[in-house]
């Protein structure tokens, strides 16, 4: 696989105090981990001002990933971070984009947010950067996501509305997919209750080097293990196609979660299996990514993104470019029950509250080869989130393959 160079960004501003940091910590440590050895990875927190958390020494570019050392180093950097003060998205942008060579390839930044910027000065046009930006809005208004909705279009990434903490490991995974690390087989959130064992099916396509498999969940205090889970614990298994258990070939955990990867992985159905102990309730995601070829892009094809206004998307799936025939499609839209307030600049005075959603089937047609038209109503304002999960069949080997995307779109009272 090609390289990929990623610079982190975390809002560490007051209102991030508490769960939001917490899963905000434990998710991007996830995506750090993956990430493959040869990979470049930076981090930068920010709240009055933008810093370089990782690397920790003076150097200031993005650091290669040449094994686990690394990668533990960078997601030690993420969970040493505290909440504090003000909003400066301004100079996250710059500090991050410092760190990339002068003609970046292959690369992203990945910028988390939970409120309006109230210091540093208006981060857009954001004029300083050609990385593409995938930006995050937790628990964020209108005007806050329409924020972060111009970084993301006019930097060539992606806006993605986290309406919960718990939203932000499946927003991370996706994140993973476009910015080129692997391919989503299955990004999906439960709630286990404890004592109980739960089991999830996905498809590994063939010819893969490897696949990774990652588990999250909301409560740092109950960690991974490999054996009989206790209290505080959960156990993450894996069944290739054959219905064997698999021993990953190598093992990442950490707080909120654990990353299984398995080299060779056969292609057919794998399970992945979830078992909690004496936990209470855990709130989970799972997901799996792959490096085979066959992608699904989603996309908006409107820029009138008003309400009472049909708004299109587009699915594509193909392999290295070749459209994909005959898959099929499931898709939802995820809608705002009532309309969301304007953030206040000061985020601490602003409500910290998830409000209600709902959510609907969306039906797809496939008007080009390989090209899967939707649209959705949205007859209320702020974010609605559009997912779409694809099943069908390579040309290429006729294996079966599974592929699932998300985003987000705000949208304005007209």
């Amino acid at each position: 696989m090609t390289s990929v160079s990623v610079a982190l960004i975390l809002d560490v501003s007051g209102s991030m105090a508490g769960s939001k940091l917490a899963n905000a910590q434990t998710d991007a440590s996830t995506f750090v981990n993956l990430m493959h050895t040869d990979d470049y990875v930076g981090v930068v927190k920010f709240s009055d001002n933008a810093t370089i958390i990782y690397p920790t020494n003076a150097a200031s570019n993005l650091v290669q990933i040449t094994g686990l050392p690394i990668q533990n180093a960078a997601v030690s950097a993420i969970m040493g971070t505290k909440s504090l003060n003000m909003t400066n998205i301004k100079d996250a942008i710059t500090k991050a984009f410092g760190m990339f060579p002068s003609s970046p390839t292959n690369s992203g930044m990945v910028l988390l947010s939970d409120g309006y910027w109230n210091v540093g000065g208006n981060p857009i046009p954001v004029s300083e950067t050609t990385v593409p930006i995938y930006t995050i809005g937790l628990m964020v208004g209108t005007k806050t996501s329409a924020v972060l909705q111009t970084i993301a279009t006019s930097t060539k990434g992606k806006y993605h509305y986290s309406a919960d903490a718990w939203d932000l490991a499946e927003i991370y995974n996706d994140i993973a997919q476009s910015s080129s690390l692997g391919n989503l087989t299955i990004n999906n959130k439960e709630s286990i209750p404890q004592m109980n064992f739960k089991t999830y099916p996905t498809t590994i396509s063939s010819g893969n080097t490897h696949a990774k498999f990652a588990v999250n969940w909301t409560n740092q205090s109950v960690a991974y293990t490999s054996d009989t889970p206790k209290t505080n614990q959960i156990n993450v298994s894996l069944k290739d196609p054959d219905g064997s258990t698999v021993t990953p070939t190598t093992v990442a955990p950490g707080k909120g979660f654990v990353v299984l990867t398995v080299n060779n992985p056969k292609a057919g159905s794998w399970t992945i299996g979830s078992w909690t102990g004496g936990t209470g309730t855990l709130d989970t995601t799972v997901a799996a990514i792959e490096p085979n070829a066959t992608s699904m892009n989603l996309r908006i094809t409107s820029s009138n993104l008003k309400t009472g206004e049909s708004i299109p998307f587009i699915a594509k799936v193909h392999n290295n470019g070749n459209a994909i025939d005959g898959v099929k499609i499931n898709a939802t839209v995820e809608s705002p029950l009532v309309s969301v307030a304007n953030d206040e600049d000061d985020e601490l005075k602003a409500p910290q509250v998830s409000l209600p959603r709902k959510i609907f089937p969306i039906t797809t047609n496939e008007k080009e080869s390989g090209e899967h038209h939707g649209e959705i109503l949205a007859d209320t304002e702020g974010s609605h989130t559009i997912r779409v999960t694809a099943h069908g069949i390579s040309p290429i080997d006729g294996s079966p393959f599974a592929r699932t995307a998300r985003l987000s779109v705000n949208v304005v009272n007209s």
